[in-house]
């Protein structure tokens, strides 16, 4: 179906899947040679039977096909491009792409067990995100597949991975009914999310204040998470006194 082609084969009824996809794949010219061990042999629902995957070792008698029966020659395994955009706990961000092959049976808190894993990422599993390009995050008990089905984006291949965005109550000095909750990398420095925050208030000068969390003054290079600040948190933009 990924083509719109149909071809013909003229096969044994007690020949194995497997033979069945060897032959489809020959009448394929545009086939990759290097790829056969992705591709499976689909079954579409009919009136009499529900849809599913056919497996490679059984006998295609088993599936009591008939000579107008069509099937369709599907890759199992889908490759996707992750756009990771992580900082470090040194502070650095970095920005790099992986591509894997993913299965349709594999939930997105999988690929992130993975992807954290051999990318040697700072922090927990549990606090990254997979994300479509709008920002919409794809909840961890998802299948990845089915998930970009769901939300009519199925033939997207390229997701981006970064820190779940928590929130963080800010607020100015002596003023809290200027509270606003902030949705924010916690491993981002807080020099630029305190920069993000002045913006919002309409402060000009940046350096003109300082960010105090508990009656602390908070460390501007340290993200939050090394500032032991926790989600949820207030914090208050404190201008500086001149003397």
């Amino acid at each position: 179906p990924d083509e719109n082609r149909t071809v013909l084969v003229v096969i044994n009824s007690d020949a194995r899947v497997a033979e069945l996809i060897s032959k489809i794949l020959l009448e394929v010219e545009s086939r990759d040679d290097s790829k056969w061990n992705y591709y499976g042999v689909y079954l579409p629902s009919n009136d009499e039977r529900q849809g599913g995957w056919m497996d490679d070792y059984k006998m295609l008698h088993s599936y009591s096909l008939n000579s107008v029966d069509k099937v369709e020659l599907r890759a199992r395994f889908r490759m996707f491009i992750f756009d990771l955009q992580v900082y470090s706990t040194s502070q650095q961000y970095t920005r790099h792409f992986v591509n894997m092959y993913i299965s349709d049976k594999i939930t997105a808190g999988e690929v992130l067990r993975i992807i954290t894993s051999t990318n040697c990422l700072d922090y927990p599993t549990s606090w990254y995100g997979i994300y479509l390009h709008d920002n919409e995050r794809i909840q961890d008990n998802m299948k990845l597949c089915a998930a970009l089905e769901d939300k009519g984006t199925s033939k997207q291949d390229s997701l981006v991975v970064h820190m779940i965005h928590q929130p963080l109550h800010v607020s100015l000095e002596g003023e809290e009914e200027t509270s606003h909750t902030f949705m924010v990398d916690f491993s981002m420095p807080l020099q630029q999310l305190h920069a993000i925050f002045c913006r919002y208030y309409g402060i000009r000068v940046p350096a003109a204040c300082t960010l105090e969390h508990n009656e602390m003054t908070l460390d501007l290079t340290m993200c939050a998470i090394k500032n032991k600040i926790s989600p949820g948190a207030s914090i208050v933009i404190k201008f500086k006194r001149i003397i």
